[in-house]
């Protein structure tokens, strides 16, 4: 009579079988757990994002009304009151708050600046109740000069 072994056709490998596929459930949590790390990086840096967006759309906004602003008041002649030397003033032609955001505009004259004949006008506009500003310079010459 002959005796029959039964052997394994596939010899066992640290713990598994050699052509056996798949992972163990500590491989899928140490994955999970690497993965929602870097999930959370990336919701991190969105919220980041989104803030650093809305502060650049308030900077624009200041720089364009500022610009706005001293164009309209280096068109003025020399002489036009607007330009008394002095200030802060308040600028009245200041637009309306954009999405919340309410600005300031102000506008200071200093008279014979850098030389004489010339006046130098600074247009700033502020927001945050004054924490943010953008501030530009422009001079207007006397036409007789």
């Amino acid at each position: 009579m002959r005796r029959i072994i039964y052997r394994s056709v596939l010899p066992l490998r640290k713990g598994r079988l050699a052509g056996e596929e798949g992972m163990t459930l500590l491989e899928v949590v140490v994955s999970l757990v690497i993965l929602a790390v870097g999930l959370l990086a990336v919701a991190g840096m969105q919220t980041i994002s989104t803030r650093v967006d809305a502060n650049a759309f308030k900077f624009t906004t200041a720089a364009t009304f500022a610009d706005g602003g001293i164009v309209q008041l280096a068109n003025l002649s020399y002489t036009d009151p607007k330009l008394n030397p002095g200030g802060p003033n308040v600028d009245p032609a200041c637009p309306p708050p954009v999405q919340g955001v309410v600005y300031t505009c102000q506008y200071s004259v200093v008279d014979n600046t850098p030389i004489a004949g010339v006046k130098t006008i600074t247009y700033t506009v502020s927001w945050d109740n004054g924490a943010h500003s953008v501030s530009l310079v422009d001079s207007v010459g006397n036409e007789l000069l």
